[in-house]
C-alpha cells in the first residue's frame, strides 16, 4: 500500500512539473494552480465521480465527454480541460487531486511562498497570525502564508511547522526542556 502511494506521488510530481512548465511558457501558472484545485475538489467531494474516473472499464468517449463537461460547468480553461482528458485517458484521473497539490507546490515555490501551521492551545486571532506569519517571513525571507490549528493537548505556547521543519516553543517543550537539564 505505501509502495502505490508512493509510487502516485512520484507520478503525480511529473505529471506536475511538466504542465508547469508549459504553464509557465504560457504564463498562466497561477490561473491554472487555481483551476486544477476547482476540479480537485470537485472529483474529491463526489466519491461516485472518483469512481467514474478510476475505472479502466469505462468508454474513452463517455470518459472523454463527461470530463468536458464537467469541464465546461466549472469554466475551466482550454488548456486545463485538455490537461485533465489527457490524464484520465491515460488512466491516472485517479492522481488528479495530488497532481493539482503539486503543482501548488511548484507554484508557491516559484513564488517564494511556503505554509506553515501554526499549533496553539487556542483559536489564535487574525491579528495574532498575521504577526506570527510577518515575524516568519522576515526570518524565512519568503512570504508565509499561516493557518492556525488548536490543539488541546497543548498546555500554551505555539509549535509551527514548515515543511519538514518544526519551531517548538510550547510550555510542554520547556518543561520537557527543563526536565532533561536537571
Amino acid at each position: 500500500m505505501a509502495a502505490k502511494i508512493t509510487e502516485n506521488s512520484t507520478l503525480a510530481r511529473r505529471y506536475a512539473v511538466a504542465f508547469f512548465q508549459i504553464c509557465e511558457a504560457a504564463n498562466i501558472s497561477e490561473k491554472t494552480a487555481q483551476e486544477l484545485e476547482s476540479f480537485a475538489n470537485a472529483l474529491n467531494s463526489s466519491e461516485d465521480f472518483s469512481n467514474f474516473i478510476a475505472n479502466p472499464t469505462n468508454p474513452r468517449e463517455l470518459l472523454k465527454k463527461t470530463l468536458t463537461d464537467i469541464c465546461q460547468s466549472l469554466n475551466l480553461s482550454k488548456e486545463v480541460t485538455d490537461f485533465i482528458i489527457l490524464t484520465s485517458l491515460s488512466r491516472r484521473g485517479n492522481i488528479i487531486s495530488l497532481i493539482s497539490e503539486e503543482f501548488s507546490s511548484l507554484l508557491k515555490e516559484k513564488l517564494n511562498i511556503v505554509s506553515a501551521e501554526v499549533y496553539s492551545a487556542r483559536n489564535l486571532d487574525n491579528n495574532a497570525l498575521a504577526k506570527i506569519s510577518e515575524t516568519l517571513s522576515k526570518k524565512l525571507n519568503k512570504k508565509v502564508e499561516a493557518k492556525n490549528i488548536v490543539d488541546k493537548t497543548l498546555l500554551g505556547g505555539l509549535k509551527v511547522k514548515i515543511g519538514s521543519t518544526v519551531f517548538d516553543d510550547t510550555v510542554t517543550d520547556k518543561l520537557e526542556r527543563l526536565k532533561a537539564s536537571l
